[in-house]
């Protein structure tokens, strides 16, 4: 399931289960804060770190609701500190957060990759960017380079030719002996050009689609897939999705479809094997206009019958020297409906300087709604966004 932890554009992504015994919360980075408190008073769990890079902490005195926080340095902008809350229960399952600390150094060997393209191309090996070190002049290719960690690593190409997108992919290259010099690509002869998942969204969701796109995971890599700047339709007509070519494909690809509407984000997740939707109901859209008082309470009021899974809030620094998070499962606000929805600042070691709430900041909401069928999973996300920096100053002056 898609946790909502948001620092500066970085999601973390929690896997939920359904056991009973006491939650671990895992995080990819050590943090340099870790508390929870369950029906008494906060603790201090002790965490040891994975081959993984995932530092793991058993909540043990957790037997029903919770509340978690953790602050580190974050994966995203340099001299920012990343202070996230989770008010969860135990039903709620395991936790694990990705791409909002800075990621650890696990001393594992890398190796050097390079690959060639005769035109400017988007180019991933095993997931990670390659970088353009050389450009290309005619007949000269361009040259990309990366580190990747031995292994067996998907490369993959995406990029425009005389007007056409394309893409191409080498599977499995073995990064194990020694560096990859020898690909390289061309797509105005490899590979072939993107297709387009045609989607009919229905509901009440009016307003424009605003932006397009996908991301290709293979076995051993991603990649995102884009037609570049795409013009804005209206809703009522359908919606064109740029992908691979089936004929790239494998069964076990998946492809989560990304579109930005005026006031949402639709995630469509769908396996290669599996066909695409061709029409989807959306929820209905949730209008919300939050407040954080300067004691950290959030004041919000979702209309009576709005259904959604999981509410979050972030809070950025107009500095950039905070972004301060605070995800709240239905679960969790099902038991405590007359209860306000707060960021906690109370544990011991934490530091006044990580209140985003009490300097000048910009509030961003979001309410996520899951539906699974057969064929697809859709996240739909009711978006706010405050339209520009909530000033404390003005905020509190008499």
């Amino acid at each position: 399931m898609r946790n909502l932890g948001m620092a500066v554009g970085a999601l973390a992504l929690a896997a939920c289960g359904d056991n009973v015994s006491p939650p671990i919360l895992a995080i990819y980075g050590e943090p340099t804060f870790v508390a929870y408190r369950a029906t008494g008073a906060w603790i201090v769990p002790s965490g040891d770190q994975g081959a993984d890079g995932y530092w793991r902490y058993r909540l043990d005195e957790v037997a029903d609701d919770y509340v978690a926080a953790f602050a580190c340095s974050s994966a995203v902008v340099p001299g920012q500190v990343v202070v996230h809350q989770l008010d969860a229960t135990i039903g709620d399952g395991d936790q694990t957060f990705d791409g909002l600390c800075v990621p650890p150094d696990l001393g594992a060997a890398t190796l050097d990759v390079t690959a060639y393209s005769a035109q400017s191309v988007d180019l991933t090996v095993g997931g990670t960017p390659m970088q353009l070190v050389e450009t290309g002049a005619t007949p000269e290719p361009y040259k990309y380079e990366a580190q990747v960690a031995p292994g067996p690593r998907d490369l993959i190409a995406v990029g425009g030719v005389d007007g056409e997108n394309r893409s191409e992919i080498h599977r499995a290259l073995d990064v194990v002996d020694g560096p990859i010099t020898d690909k390289q690509f061309d797509l105005s002869t490899d590979g072939a050009p993107l297709a387009l998942d045609i989607i009919a969204f229905t509901g009440d969701h009016a307003g424009t689609a605003q932006a397009r796109s996908s991301i290709w995971t293979t076995a051993n890599g991603f990649v995102g897939v884009s037609n570049g700047i795409v013009p804005s339709t209206d809703t009522a007509e359908p919606v064109a999705i740029p992908v691979p070519d089936p004929s790239q494909l494998e069964s076990a690809d998946v492809l989560d479809l990304e579109v930005d509407l005026e006031f949402a984000s639709v995630y469509v997740e769908v396996t290669a094997s599996a066909s695409p939707p061709t029409s989807i109901e959306l929820p209905p859209h949730i209008s919300v206009a939050p407040n954080v008082g300067t004691d950290g309470t959030v004041t919000w009021t979702a209309p009576d019958g709005a259904a959604f899974d999981d509410a979050s809030f972030a809070l950025y620094t107009t500095d950039n020297s905070v972004a301060q998070s605070l995800d709240v499962t239905s679960a969790y606000l099902a038991a405590h409906p007359d209860e306000p929805t707060a960021f906690d600042a109370t544990a011991p070691g934490w530091n006044p300087a990580w209140n985003a709430y009490a300097q000048d900041f910009t509030l961003f909401m979001r309410l996520s709604s899951m539906t699974i069928t057969s064929d697809y999973t859709l996240w739909l996300d009711n978006q706010y966004l405050s339209s520009q920096p909530q000033l404390r100053d003005a905020l509190t002056a008499p």
